[in-house]
């Protein structure tokens, strides 16, 4: 029997499009939405996220993961776009639980870390979570004003890795960056002041807790005052900096090689 498109079981795809709703919805409720094959695919191999329901074009009913104990609703694809409210065309959408968030203690003992400050963008905030799942970073740090890994946007272009990774958040960075040190990290700050290290003079560094600003306004003062290095990449042609991103696969890269 074809499914309505108000239906209630669907409820936690709604409003896919409206980005204040989702945030408050799926923060209320412990839920974040995977969307696309690659994706879901990845968050369903991984123990500690729990799919509570899928959402399917019936065109991509073979994309379903095998073995999967949560209800799937085939629907066609203009239903699906009632639904979420827009043209989708990635075939799959998941809605997951939440895992359980990494408290700082934890963090602390890891081998090393990303510590996030102010990353608001979430194309940015999924790059950064992808690079340390493939490079290595033991886990990421995000201060209170950085924008939430698991909106739908962050976990796509983590391409899932955001299940890979211990996280948690800092409820105040200054005293949390103090147990960090106190743990024996290295507190390493990322910023293109020209006082900083070149990258390519700096080593391997003895579990780093590797610091990143948002573009424009960078590092606060206090984190920047904070670590133990500033480090920052040589540029030529009068670019100021790379993407944060794109600075933060060089770094873990570079400080973490063996």
């Amino acid at each position: 029997m074809p499914i309505d498109p108000a239906d209630p079981r669907l409820d936690g795809f709604r409003r896919l499009s409206e980005p204040r709703f989702r945030k408050r919805y799926e923060s209320e409720r412990g839920v974040f939405i995977a969307e696309g094959p690659t994706v879901v695919d990845r968050i369903a191999a991984h123990a500690g996220v729990l799919i509570e329901a899928l959402l399917v074009d019936e065109r991509a009913r073979h994309r379903v993961p095998a073995g999967l104990d949560a209800p799937v609703y085939v629907v066609a694809q203009s239903v699906v776009a009632e639904v979420v409210g827009f043209d989708f065309h990635r075939g799959v959408l998941a809605l997951c639980r939440r895992p359980a968030p990494s408290s700082v203690a934890h963090l602390a003992t890891l081998g090393s870390l990303a510590v996030l400050e102010g990353i608001n963008d979430h194309v940015n905030l999924g790059s950064i979570i992808r690079a340390a799942a493939g490079l290595g970073i033991g886990g990421v740090l995000l201060d209170p004003t950085t924008a939430d890994p698991w909106y739908r946007r962050s976990v796509r272009v983590s391409m899932g890795t955001v299940a890979d990774v211990p996280m948690g958040r800092s409820a105040d960075l200054p005293a949390d960056l103090d147990r960090l040190r106190s743990a024996g990290m290295t507190l390493v700050a990322a910023t293109p002041r020209p006082g900083a290290e070149d990258v390519d003079s700096v080593g391997t560094v003895p579990r780093p807790a590797i610091l990143l600003g948002a573009e424009g306004p960078g590092l606060s003062a206090a984190s920047l005052d904070a670590a133990d290095i500033h480090i920052r990449i040589p540029m030529v042609r009068d670019v100021d900096s790379l993407n944060v991103g794109q600075a933060a696969a060089l770094l873990f890269h570079h400080l973490t090689r063996s």
